[in-house]
């Protein structure tokens, strides 16, 4: 579904939203929906390449986010004159921060369909599926992420410090720079003269501007755990091509070309580490200055289960309740109290006496 025209649609969300009566439950009926009627929450088996239906374990979670970064974040537009400040509560966590704070501008836009998996150190082609070939994304309008890029460089070649220039990841936002002449991160990535990037803790994700109707099969994508190459098979020259500062699961990253302009590469890490540069020699963004926080739901099922089990046990305590493993035992001295040959038995020798749980 093509992201122009879109705008036919809201007459019919508008009345869905005002039924629900808030955000969280219009999302909580669209994935409920997903969920009952659609093959969305589906998973099968990582090597099960016969699957008609579903998605390998995460792949679901990669397109909900990819979705989502489609559309650019937009500033709280100033109050006019005469008209009362939006309340707080209304406020989004970027536009709540003090104006002196480095502006962090939103990742760029992300596939919304399952991408192809690169294989390694060989060439990647992938057919997109129908809605991508359909989908048409609005950019906004100055200079491009290359120009902006180009701009900075020659002042740093002059001197003197780079004066902030629009970046085309969205309007009123920045490009920044340190003392030291590295980028502020931008979605924590940055830009660079064939193409800009954003990263997780876990993941790197590219996104390489290409010649208007160009087709997957025109394309080369060549992906291998230390380096990556892009180009055109029509061409000599590469649009892309280097070695990564660090190591990528080449079976695991995959790329799908969006609205046919937007070639979109996503790059799982080996080693969750913060990442300066995709290719070595290209511009760095400050490390430092990344966004590290990490929420619980970013973390392994494992790791979720053992942090909400402290956060738990924590809540009760303070509470003077019981913790989780204590009302695990007084779940097994429950059931012993009842098994065959139990003194608290009818005829036991503490029949009708309750448990002491405490000691």
């Amino acid at each position: 579904m093509a992201t122009q025209g879109i705008e036919i649609y809201d007459n019919v969300l508008l009345g869905l939203a005002g039924q629900c009566g808030g955000i969280q439950p219009l999302l909580a009926a669209f994935f409920s929906f997903l969920h009952r009627k659609t093959d969305f929450y589906v998973v099968h088996a990582d090597d099960d390449n016969q699957a008609k239906m579903g998605f390998r374990a995460g792949a679901a979670e990669k397109i909900l986010l990819q979705s989502f970064r489609k559309f650019p974040y937009k500033p709280m537009p100033p109050p006019s004159s005469g008209q009362q400040q939006p309340s707080r509560s209304h406020q989004s966590s970027a536009t709540s921060k003090p104006a002196s704070a480095a502006v962090r501008p939103p990742p760029p836009p992300s596939p919304q369909a399952a991408a192809a998996p690169a294989d390694k150190a060989a060439p990647v082609q992938h057919e997109p599926d129908d809605i991508n070939d359909s989908q048409e994304q609005k950019k906004p309008d100055g200079p491009s992420a290359a120009a902006a890029h180009e701009n900075a460089g020659d002042q740093l070649q002059r001197g003197t410090a780079p004066a902030p220039v629009p970046a085309s990841s969205g309007p009123g936002l920045e490009v920044r720079y340190t003392d030291e002449g590295l980028q502020i991160p931008i979605g924590n990535g940055g830009i660079t003269e064939n193409y800009y990037w954003t990263q997780t803790l876990g993941e790197v994700t590219l996104y390489v501007d290409i010649p208007a109707g160009t087709r997957a099969k025109d394309l080369q994508v060549e992906i291998s755990p230390s380096s990556i190459k892009i180009k055109l098979k029509a061409e000599s020259e590469a649009i892309i091509e280097g070695e990564f500062p660090h190591t990528a699961n080449a079976s695991e990253s995959m790329w799908t070309l969006e609205d046919n302009r937007t070639l979109v590469i996503t790059l799982e890490k080996v080693t969750q580490t913060w990442w300066r540069s995709v290719i070595k020699g290209d511009p760095e963004i400050d490390a430092q200055k990344v966004d590290s926080t990490t929420k619980v739901e970013d973390y392994d099922e494992e790791t979720q289960a053992t942090i909400r089990k402290i956060m738990f046990d924590q809540k009760q305590k303070a509470l003077g309740l019981p913790t989780s493993e204590e009302l695990k035992m007084q779940g097994i001295l429950e059931q012993a109290k009842y098994a065959k040959g139990s003194p608290f038995l009818p005829g036991g020798a503490y029949e009708g006496q309750e448990l002491n749980y405490t000691g």
